[in-house]
């Protein structure tokens, strides 16, 4: 399925009834090699955090921003520069959300683009492009799908390159239900990935 991250959303409605709706960063659906599909993880865009529904300022200070990453049946949020915790929170949906609901959107006409050329004319004519890439490792196959905000195309090197902001995926190194973290992704030329994983315990005061 193409997502249309455009009209894409998630909604969480808190023990309190506070309800807040976040866009999608990106999904990442872990599956068996068999094609079971074992969890999904959900990132919201980051933003900068504030006092809700407090007094003036609204901003938190020091300003940090925070993010989050959904699976099936835990939350985990990342902040940046915020020294009066020491962790990034991880638990249970049940614990503060009376529930939380996505709302994911197929695109309902969408091309597969098999080279730079097809890209760059889709760039040029201001379609908007999903990225998807596969990593197996360990048994299991992580599909990650995310809005490509940036990219580069050169026709003279017939070569393009993809950068994301931070989106949530799994340390395959270890437990993936456990070590969920904020990554930076390039891809190149439909063979290439390099990922940076924590990028945000690198801003952490």
């Amino acid at each position: 399925m193409i997502i249309d991250f455009g009209r894409s959303f998630i909604t969480w409605r808190t023990k309190d009834d506070s309800f807040g709706r976040f866009n999608i960063e990106s999904i990442v659906n872990v599956s068996a090699i068999d094609g079971r599909l074992i969890d999904t993880f959900i990132t919201t865009s980051s933003v900068l955090a504030c006092d809700v529904y407090g007094d003036y300022p609204l901003f938190k200070s020091p300003p940090y921003l925070f993010q989050s990453v959904i699976s099936n049946q835990r939350i985990k949020v990342f902040r940046t520069h915020q020294i009066d915790k020491n962790c990034d929170s991880d638990e249970s949906i049940d614990k503060s959300f009376k529930e939380i609901k996505s709302n994911i959107i197929a695109v309902e006409d969408s091309t597969f683009l098999k080279d730079c050329i097809q890209i760059s004319d889709a760039v040029f004519n201001n379609k908007a492009i999903v990225g998807n890439c596969l990593i197996l490792n360990n048994n299991l196959c992580y599909e990650i799908i995310f809005p490509v905000k940036h990219i580069n195309i050169s026709h003279f090197k017939n070569a393009f390159q993809i950068e994301t902001g931070a989106i949530g995926f799994v340390d395959i190194e270890s437990s993936y239900k456990n070590d969920i973290y904020p990554v930076f992704i390039a891809l190149s030329n439909f063979n290439k990935i390099s990922i940076i994983f924590k990028p945000f315990l690198l801003n952490k005061v």
